[in-house]
């Protein structure tokens, strides 16, 4: 009888496996058809400005999605394609890095996750030490909504994390052209947006959301997060804790 068990248990694994076998290569599959057959949807590039160095001058950050299998700034979205695991495979077959080069001598900034960030903002002086931090969330390669806002501060010649808090993608407004979207369990699909009326309402919505951070005092913040014991709340940070 234990033999058996042991043989009616390793039949279970042995049909799970061959069906996540079978799945990941059909995704695999549909990656490549759609980079021959899709049109390439170049996706939303974000750009920020301010003075992250505390020299008196604003700086320029400018997003770049760039293939390094291509040589070249790439798309992030195919027309038609609403399965993100597939652009995530696309993604990873055409070596895709996404980061922020400066107008200026800062060093780049290398965050922004498999399809480029979700979210980026220039948040002012949150440490009174004269230079502006920036939050950001990077996409992840995932089916779940969880995720971590950056605080990012330019220190010592080099970008650096001073704090990291809990957020759900869904926080956030959509992106213009292309994006995530989200149900009860995490990602749904993906959404592409051809309509530029549409897209430059959408932009202007984004850059009218004020974020989840808000500076409270000299070196204090509050951020609203999420947290296993309550679903929402807002706790305060002091950011003096975490300077480098």
């Amino acid at each position: 009888m234990t033999n058996f068990i042991y043989y009616f248990v390793f039949l279970i694994v042995l049909v799970s496996f061959s069906k996540s076998l079978t799945k990941e290569n059909n995704i695999h599959s549909n990656s490549i058809q759609t980079e021959l057959n899709n049109k390439p949807i170049f996706g939303y590039r974000f750009q920020i400005v301010g003075d992250f160095d505390g020299n008196g001058i604003n700086d320029t950050l400018n997003e770049q999605f760039y293939s390094l299998r291509d040589k070249k700034e790439t798309n992030k979205y195919y027309s038609d394609i609403d399965d993100v695991w597939v652009l995530y495979d696309s993604v990873s077959k055409r070596k895709c890095i996404s980061y922020f080069i400066s107008n200026s001598k800062l060093d780049t900034l290398k965050y922004g996750g498999v399809l480029g960030p979700i979210w980026i903002k220039n948040e002012g002086d949150l440490d009174n030490d004269g230079g502006d931090e920036i939050s950001i969330v990077e996409s992840l390669a995932q089916q779940s909504s969880t995720n971590q806002c950056k605080i990012l501060s330019y220190k010592k010649g080099k970008w650096c994390v001073m704090y990291s808090f809990t957020v759900r993608e869904w926080q956030f407004p959509p992106l213009p052209q292309a994006g995530k979207n989200y149900g009860n369990f995490g990602v749904n699909d993906v959404y592409v947006s051809t309509d530029d009326s549409l897209n430059n309402e959408i932009e202007k919505q984004m850059k009218n959301f004020k974020g989840l951070i808000q500076k409270t005092s000299t070196s204090k913040i509050a951020i609203q997060t999420f947290t296993p014991e309550v679903t929402d709340t807002i706790i305060f940070i002091d950011l003096i804790n975490f300077d480098n």
